[in-house]
């Protein structure tokens, strides 16, 4: 293959769409992308992306994303060989500023698109990350209707789709059951998991009351 250098461009104001089963769907977005590609001869396609959404929303069910109050910014360096069926994102970023910011690599093949992934929560910021993110996915659940407080981060480690790996480092979280349930003060601490237990570090939590 020859070599080549390359720029796309996109815009898109108020765009809309959805799926036949309602399980899916955008309304009112505004994004733009910018992507530099390049390419030396023989190799794979390197590509630098850029993109954000500043406003709208999207359905994805059950979860509904608000850019319009809570804007994304997305940043990626990757790797792309069509030929061998392979797309390798070196790192990627994803930030929403009052929320949470995420960081990573990806590398998915042809018939497994979680050949290998490393997922960090640098950050995220409660209540407002549970609001937007968790609570839409956990209706239903115990975990389903809570006030939240304090600071989380953590680690997800994948590898041919399954998880091999999880770490989480709380600090003075509180979960509070809205409908009286049950309720957890000023947890603190480190939990590990590991699909390998013998090689897990010890999970060690503190807590103030519940």
């Amino acid at each position: 293959s020859r070599a080549g250098t390359g720029r796309l461009e996109l815009e898109v104001t108020d765009l809309a769409f959805n799926d036949a089963s309602g399980r899916f769907a955008a309304e009112g977005i505004v994004a733009r992308t910018v992507a530099d590609l390049s390419r030396a001869a023989g190799a794979p396609w390197q590509i630098h992306l850029e993109s954000g959404i500043g406003a709208g929303g999207v359905y994805a069910e059950p979860v509904y994303l608000d850019f319009s109050s809570y804007p994304l910014a997305l940043t990626a360096t990757i790797g792309a060989d069509p030929a061998a069926g392979r797309l390798h994102v070196s790192r990627f970023t994803v930030e929403q500023p009052e929320l949470a910011r995420l960081s990573g690599s990806l590398l998915a093949a042809r018939g497994q698109p979680l050949a290998r992934l490393s997922l960090a929560v640098e950050r995220a910021a409660l209540p407002g990350a549970y609001d937007a993110w968790l609570q839409g996915a956990l209706v239903g659940t115990p975990f389903g209707r809570l006030d939240v407080a304090g600071d989380v981060v953590g680690r997800l480690e994948v590898v041919d789709g399954s998880p091999v790996r999880f770490e989480a480092r709380l600090d003075s979280l509180d979960l509070e059951d809205r409908d009286g349930r049950f309720a957890l003060y000023g947890a603190a601490g480190e939990v590990h998991w590991q699909r390998d237990t013998e090689a897990a570090p010890d999970s060690r939590l503190t807590f103030d009351g519940g």
